[in-house]
């Protein structure tokens, strides 16, 4: 991923939630200010993530990573953008925090 990131000069990851797991990839991430697109029920429900719990969304927020909140397949996952926002608050996220995940959507 390291090297399509490079390549591409990529400002923006889609569906990259396993990015968490190498360090490498999110030391790169966070200085080049590179964006997550975070899904988290789509990342649940899929297997992606085991459980709601074990989500690494806030984790990433608090280390400092540029995240924006989306929804995958609304009808098929039974979710829409207030749910995921939901979701992000039960998750751990306050207020002033959902607002900085939303602050990066409306510039993008």
């Amino acid at each position: 991923m390291l090297s399509a990131i490079s390549a591409a000069e990529a400002t923006r990851i889609g569906h990259g939630i396993h990015a968490h797991n190498e360090p490498v990839i999110m030391d790169d991430a966070l200085e080049n200010e590179i964006t997550f697109e975070i899904c988290v029920s789509s990342n649940v429900v899929l297997g992606s993530i085991n459980a709601y719990a074990e989500h690494p969304f806030a984790r990433l927020l608090h280390a400092g990573h540029k995240i924006t909140l989306n929804t995958d397949d609304p009808v098929r996952l039974h979710t829409n953008i207030g749910s995921e926002y939901q979701l992000a608050n039960y998750l751990g996220l306050n207020e002033s925090e959902l607002l900085s995940v939303t602050r990066p959507s409306l510039r993008s």
